[in-house]
């Protein structure tokens, strides 16, 4: 069975979004790196790990989450964070621990 899982912060362009404020590289625009896929394929996914960096998600700096399915599972950085997104209409988030198992898949969070 082929799964995949979302984990960029940003999902977005390279270089469409400003620069993280208060950062030594804060001149530099994000992401830094292009999407590993077209933008196209993100409904594809099987599920949506929100990573901590930033938690774009929530700050609205994730031009390309309309693109997710507000039902697919999402998985958020703790329960804070789910109740945000959940605030946002994403109706399957669960909260990622140190061994969460999602679509059969065990994942580890670590710091």
């Amino acid at each position: 069975m082929d799964l995949a899982f979302l984990g960029d912060s940003l999902l977005a362009d390279q270089g469409s979004l400003p620069g993280f404020t208060a950062s030594a590289s804060s001149h530099l625009s994000n992401p830094m790196v292009p999407m590993p896929i077209p933008q196209d394929s993100l409904a594809a996914g099987d599920a949506v790990i929100v990573t901590p960096r930033t938690c774009t998600w929530i700050t609205g700096m994730m031009p390309q989450k309309a693109a997710v399915a507000r039902d697919k599972p999402l998985l958020a950085q703790s329960e804070h964070k789910a109740e945000l997104i959940r605030a946002d209409g994403v109706t399957d988030v669960h909260v990622l621990t140190e061994a969460t198992e999602s679509n059969g898949v065990q994942l580890i969070k670590t710091v």
